[in-house]
């Protein structure tokens, strides 16, 4: 499935860019459908709007979202915390799990320390904190349902960057 983001990306990209417009995405949604068609070997529908994308394989269906379309999914899970002031950037939404990405005031200090406190008044259990230079990564289980959670935080100029991946317990490779 990363795949099917690959290209989706570059379209998104492209259109995040300005390199098309309305009448070019049907070409582009044409040319991703024959690339992930030719990479998976199955049919594929690529739909390109305004901020998003969404791919229909064998495998699922797969939604983008960016910029001003960007938003929290409506069946993002509940006990995965979103930070309160979140300006949402991306979502992508995979038969595998779910991506958000936001931008926050917040130093990555203090988001660390709430995302370690409100998780595990959620029920997760923190499994490893790794803090570098480029930032911090989180990462969560929930034992009873199987799910994980990974937290990726960085600071770019005054704005903190967090990026929250929420998979199933079935999620294929």
């Amino acid at each position: 499935m990363s795949r099917v983001w690959v290209c989706g990306c570059v379209a998104v990209c492209l259109l995040a860019a300005g390199a098309c417009r309305k009448a070019a995405e049907k070409p582009a949604e044409k040319l991703a459908e024959a690339a992930l068609e030719r990479e998976m070997g199955g049919n594929a529908k690529v739909d390109i709007g305004d901020g998003t994308l969404t791919v229909k394989t064998k495998d699922g269906e797969s939604k983008m979202t960016a910029g001003d379309a960007a938003s929290i999914p409506e069946n993002f899970p509940k006990d995965v915390l979103i930070l309160k002031d979140a300006k949402v950037k991306m979502s992508v939404q995979v038969p595998q799990g779910m991506q958000v990405s936001f931008e926050s005031k917040e130093t990555p200090d203090a988001i660390a320390q709430t995302y370690s406190r409100e998780m595990r008044a959620k029920g997760w259990t923190s499994e490893t904190k790794i803090d570098g230079e480029g930032g911090t990564v989180q990462t969560f289980e929930q034992e009873k349902s199987g799910r994980t959670a990974v937290v990726m935080i960085s600071r770019s100029e005054k704005i903190t960057e967090v990026v929250v991946t929420a998979t199933s317990p079935t999620a294929k490779e």
